[in-house]
């Protein structure tokens, strides 16, 4: 799901209530355009944050993005920080991961003086050939 703002919220619900025990949930938090720190990441494994890029993009503010990064530790949510969206939201001015293509630049990737490209554990499920899995007639 993508969540932006605090009216998208309920999205969160949906994600929780979808699959079984073993289900990867994950979320994209982009653009983030306001304050989300109130934000419930209970039972969500990982958010990926980033700021909106291109001639029109609207502003990321650094404390936003420090406030979702509580809410993914206060719950356990591993933390990706995609992108600043635009050079003038990145706090770090000599950000390294700043890629400035002809003058363009997606503002670099650091908070705290290093990138948070945060992944959950997650194992593959064991491959399930076709005709093994009946889910109509199933004893479980």
């Amino acid at each position: 799901v993508s969540v932006t703002a605090p009216a998208t919220f309920h999205r969160i619900r949906a994600l929780r209530e979808t699959g079984g025990p073993d289900t990867l949930r994950w979320m994209s938090v982009e653009p983030v355009l306001e304050d989300l720190s109130a934000i419930d990441l209970t039972d969500i494994h990982a958010a990926l944050v980033g700021g909106e890029s291109g001639p029109q993009a609207r502003p990321m503010r650094a404390e936003w993005v420090a406030g979702l990064l509580e809410a993914c530790q206060r719950a356990d949510t591993k933390f990706f920080l995609k992108q600043w969206g635009q050079d003038a939201n990145n706090p770090d001015p000599a950000d390294p991961t700043r890629q400035s293509r002809g003058g363009m630049s997606k503002g670099g990737a650091r908070l705290f003086g290093r990138e948070w490209r945060e992944l959950p554990d997650w194992k593959r499920p064991a491959k399930v050939e076709h005709g093994q899995l009946d889910l109509f007639n199933s004893a479980a």
